[in-house]
């Protein structure tokens, strides 16, 4: 079973991207690549791991990019 954690709120519903709830659609484009966001993902096994991604990358995105990297105790974005 997978959790995500967003803002300390931890849900198992869909969750928000940071770039459809804390930026009008026209902010978007202004977010430069070069100023990542981090997600930081825990693994069953203990492991912890931060990774680095553009913030015009889509939640959907990311729990397929996560979900495929094996079972996920929690995300926090």
């Amino acid at each position: 079973m997978q959790s995500v954690m967003f803002k300390g709120e931890t849900s198992q519903a869909r969750v928000s991207s940071p770039c459809e709830t804390d930026y009008p659609s026209e902010s978007r484009l202004l977010i430069s690549p070069q100023n990542p966001s981090t997600v930081t993902v825990s693994y069953r096994d203990g492991a912890l791991l931060t990774f680095l991604f553009d913030r015009s990358t889509t939640i959907m995105d990311l729990v397929s990019m996560i979900s495929r990297a094996g079972p996920v105790r929690k995300v926090v974005l």
